[in-house]
């Protein structure tokens, strides 16, 4: 309904925010508790951030480091290493 009603205006969560720890949590405790949802996880967090991305909700500079952990759905690397 907050779809309809709001449109890309309703997406929330971590992956709209740019939250890449929370989305790199959700994905270990995913791998360690229900591995066969990891693909789908991903899958639909990825279309998520796209949306929000080219939508203007997802700031560019959060965008980076989620859009890393989706891409491979590893942790975020450590100490400010990169990638």
């Amino acid at each position: 309904d907050n779809a309809l009603r709001s449109g890309d205006a309703a997406l929330t969560g971590p992956v709209a925010r740019g939250d890449a720890g929370t989305v790199a949590a959700h994905i270990a405790e995913l791998r360690g508790h229900a591995p066969g949802t990891v693909a789908g996880y991903l899958a639909m967090a990825r279309a998520t951030a796209d949306r929000a991305l080219s939508h203007g909700l997802l700031k560019p500079e959060l965008a980076e480091d989620l859009l890393g952990v989706l891409a491979d759905g590893t942790d975020l690397p450590e100490n400010g290493e990169d990638r």
